[in-house]
């Protein structure tokens, strides 16, 4: 909150309970029973928080499927030195979510990227006990540990990377591009590098 004062920027959920209730340290009830974390209250901060780079309890999910897709094809394009490696797209099916996971769609208020990106989120809450799940990352983890029981809800759709160049080009087609799900300089930025790291493989990999 102080970084966010010091140069005027608005802070989603903001209220003067919950400064009173952070004015100082995390409050001891949530470290007393960490499953009452996050709660409702704090929502929509923590959503900023997830969207511009922090770790959180939230996983990212977007109502769109190819918005889905770009995210992963941007995540192996950035990461040559694991190329070619295959991609994931995960499917949630919330008729047959369980009290595992807690899915949220919240009002995008401040956040343009969760607005853009169509986003919504789940969390797991655990219990003291419970070390796997305290780590951001154990989240999708844990996903993938239980994706083969029908039990849960949810499955893994594994994209060879032959198809990373016509996927790329397919959602470019529908509009889905960095610029637009960052709807900001950084993302027109980003846009062009992609586009040009495509052109590159496209020329140096593929032959």
């Amino acid at each position: 909150m102080h970084y966010c004062d010091s140069i005027g920027l608005p802070i989603p959920g903001d209220s003067p309970k919950i400064r009173t209730e952070f004015s100082k340290e995390i409050p001891q009830k949530y470290l007393d029973d960490p499953y009452l974390w996050p709660a409702e209250p704090y929502y929509n901060m923590i959503a900023l928080l997830q969207h511009y780079g922090l770790p959180t309890r939230f996983l990212d999910w977007s109502e769109n499927p190819y918005i889905a897709v770009y995210f992963a094809l941007q995540d192996l394009l950035s990461k040559s030195e694991c190329w070619p490696l295959n991609i994931a797209v995960w499917i949630l099916d919330l008729d047959q979510l369980g009290h595992e996971i807690n899915w949220k769609r919240l009002p995008p208020y401040n956040n343009q990227n969760m607005l853009a990106q169509r986003g919504t989120f789940t969390f797991i809450r655990y219990h003291e006990k419970d070390e796997s799940l305290k780590e951001p990352t154990c989240h999708l983890a844990y996903l993938d540990k239980h994706c083969r029981n029908a039990i849960f809800p949810w499955k893994k759709i594994t994209i060879s990377s032959k198809h990373v160049f016509e996927l790329f080009e397919y959602c470019i087609s529908y509009g889905i591009t960095y610029a637009a799900i960052f709807p900001d300089y950084r993302g027109v930025a980003e846009a062009v590098k992609y586009r040009r790291l495509v052109n590159y493989y496209n020329d140096n990999v593929l032959e």
